[in-house]
């Protein structure tokens, strides 16, 4: 063993005595932060701690921008109840998984004897922390989409009770009931707080804020604006918005079908170039040379 991997191992050794350290500390403090968590979806559990422990001896403040849309987005997802518990396990998994990589890069390199295990080591690290963050970010994508699927079905129902000479609110009751999709759980939940005494106005851009959609927030704005205007200007506004959602959505579905047929090339790809091996190499076979 030359002098570089004498060294590499006994930063490896230590660092790994560190992070067993870090895991019996971390138990003994944040033990009933990860025992409700299913093992199942939590394989890397028991060294969750880990993380806790060090961002709390960090004092990380969560204040930077990417933090804020972060815990909005768990909010949105786990209710605010559970927002802040869900938003801080998503750090300390990152935190845990990221320092567990550093003993073993070290550990690994009198084996591999190549510098490129370090080069290896940051994109694991790099990877654990796209990974975690995929686990909230691919849920609010997929919500997003669904949302935005639902959003002209609501506007067109929405018209035709206001057009019919219903209240805004009275029909926003009604259209609620008429699906259990995410948007729909929503309108219900501003139907509960008017109903516990916030304004109709504030319930229906808290409405917008929880859907976390730049159309549904567009819908939002424009329909507080025309609250007071009474329902002849609300009904020409819903119409307008329901048409041009209509034609939004036409526009998603081109967009995901042709998402879908670029996707279809690469099988169709593979599938040609094997057909071409098949029958290019008998041919190149059955030449003497």
């Amino acid at each position: 063993m030359d002098q570089v991997s004498l060294i590499m191992l006994i930063i490896g050794t230590i660092f790994a005595l560190l992070y067993i350290g870090l895991i019996l500390m971390g138990n003994s403090q944040y033990a009933s932060y990860i025992d409700g968590l299913p093992d199942n979806e939590h394989f890397f559990k028991p060294i969750y701690p880990v993380g806790f422990l060090v961002l709390d001896k960090l004092n990380y403040s969560y204040s930077t921008r990417l933090d804020k849309k972060r815990l909005k987005q768990c909010q949105v997802i786990y209710g605010e109840r559970f927002a802040i518990y869900y938003f801080r396990l998503n750090y300390a998994q990152k935190v845990s998984l990221s320092l567990l990589v550093i003993p073993f890069v070290f550990l690994f390199y009198p084996i591999v004897n190549s510098p490129y295990i370090l080069f290896f080591g940051l994109i694991l690290i790099i990877c654990a922390y796209w990974y975690f963050d995929m686990l909230i970010t691919d849920v609010i994508d997929k919500r997003d989409k669904e949302i935005e699927r639902e959003l002209p079905n609501i506007l067109s129902k929405l018209t035709l009770l206001v057009n019919a000479g219903m209240i805004l609110s009275e029909a926003w009751v009604r259209v609620s009931e008429t699906g259990d999709t995410t948007i729909y759980k929503e309108m219900k939940n501003a139907v509960l707080e008017i109903q516990n005494g916030i304004d109709e106005a504030t319930a229906y851009i808290r409405f917008g804020d929880r859907c976390l959609n730049v159309e549904v927030k567009k819908f939002v704005s424009t329909l507080v604006q025309n609250i007071t205007k009474g329902n002849k200007e609300l009904v020409d506004y819903l119409k307008k918005q329901a048409q041009l959602s209509w034609e939004e959505k036409k526009h998603i579905v081109r967009r995901e079908g042709e998402k879908a047929a670029s996707k279809l090339m690469i099988p169709i790809g593979i599938m040609f170039i094997g057909i071409i091996i098949m029958i290019v190499i008998p041919i190149f076979t059955g030449f003497s040379f």
